[in-house]
């Protein structure tokens, strides 16, 4: 008869090795083994439907705040109440991911190769990009200005996450005699960006059942106002000045926002056409 491959329970951390002063080692936190426990089937079954209303109730609690009470997440993590939100990365993921499965070729965040044949503020050679492709590929200039929205427009959502520090560079410096840390800046710039993405999604999925088809650039301004409006509460909230230079630091943010954002739209779109 071979030997059990089931490890034993011992005072030692599986983990790192520490020495247990109780069930929970003390550096890394990890559980001490119990197998008559730990590999029963109630135990296991347990575990699953916890992880699943725990990742539902943090889910739930954490969209909820983060659509309805602006700033309230970001309060919460600077008090360090954690446990019962997801984290600020996760929530900017989910965001992400909802919005590229509902619009994989929506042109919310890049700009369109037409647009950038017209002008734009990289100074970039469009034209001459579009026949190297066109060339590159042996296909019509039509051709390769469709291959070149869809590619960018795939790109535009995987690096969107690009803006956050820049973003939250500008509120640091803006706010930092109220929070010397930079940290708590890029949670705030992470919360707002994921409720513009969520809000640009709720926008657009309308359109789309009302088929309205695509959306042009005057029929976005109802969500400069929403998100100026939201973002200036959970300033309000966060930093907690007054609200005379809440509203200044307002509309500061949201134009190094906007600037960020036209140069991250036009910066995909460029790199989709440079590399081919």
């Amino acid at each position: 008869m071979t030997d059990t491959i089931i490890p034993h329970a011992d005072n030692t951390c599986i983990t790192c090795g520490t020495k247990l002063k109780g069930n929970y080692c003390w550096k890394c936190g990890e559980k001490k083994l119990n197998p008559a426990k730990d590999y029963a089937l109630y135990k296991f079954i347990e575990q699953t439907v916890d992880g699943f209303t725990h990742f539902d109730s943090k889910f739930l609690r954490s969209f909820k705040a983060l659509l309805f009470r602006p700033g309230f997440l970001t309060s919460e993590f600077i008090l360090g109440r954690r446990t019962l939100y997801m984290k600020p990365v996760q929530i900017f993921i989910v965001a992400s991911v909802l919005f590229y499965f509902v619009f994989p070729t929506g042109s919310t965040f890049y700009s369109s190769v037409s647009n950038m044949r017209d002008g734009n503020i990289l100074k970039y050679n469009v034209n001459e990009s579009l026949q190297k492709r066109a060339d590159a590929d042996g296909i019509s200039i039509e051709a390769a200005i469709k291959s070149t929205n869809v590619e960018a427009a795939h790109r535009s959502k995987a690096y969107l996450f690009l803006i956050i520090p820049f973003w939250g560079i500008a509120f640091y410096f803006l706010f930092f005699n109220r929070i010397p840390f930079l940290v708590p800046h890029v949670v705030f710039a992470i919360h707002n960006l994921a409720f513009c993405i969520l809000l640009f999604l709720t926008y657009l999925s309308g359109f789309q059942l009302f088929g309205k088809g695509d959306v042009n650039d005057y029929e976005i301004l109802p969500l400069v106002g929403i998100f100026l409006i939201y973002t200036f509460i959970a300033i309000r909230k966060v930093y907690q000045q007054n609200i005379f230079w809440s509203a200044v630091k307002c509309l500061i943010s949201l134009g190094v926002f906007l600037l960020l954002f036209i140069v991250y739209r036009q910066l995909i779109t460029a790199w989709a056409l440079s590399a081919y």
